[in-house]
């Protein structure tokens, strides 16, 4: 909402306006759950959440440089390129504390 302002609902069992009709228990829990964490964290869920059912842009985009790495990481996988034990622990061990 412009300027930082949000409107609030409750999801009780009674439900405001019939949000709750129709919801699981499981998924009244994890509103329940949600609706107690801070503003931002709770915003991230609902992003997740609409791009779970297809209702808003995906969770990340991927710059052109990230696409173009993963297609390079898929075409290696496919080919059965895979880094050593060696390579791995190399990698491993330079971040390791």
């Amino acid at each position: 909402m412009a300027g930082g302002l949000r409107k609030s609902i409750s999801l009780s069992p009674q439900g405001a306006r019939g949000y709750s009709r129709g919801m699981t228990r499981l998924l009244q829990q994890a509103f329940a759950k949600v609706q107690a964490l801070p503003v931002e964290m709770q915003d991230e869920a609902a992003r997740l959440l609409l791009a779970y059912v297809g209702d808003e842009e995906p969770v990340h985009q991927l710059s052109p440089e990230e696409e173009a790495d993963l297609i390079e990481a898929q075409a290696e996988r496919l080919r059965g390129e895979f880094a050593t034990e060696e390579e791995v622990e190399a990698v491993l061990a330079k971040y390791r504390l």
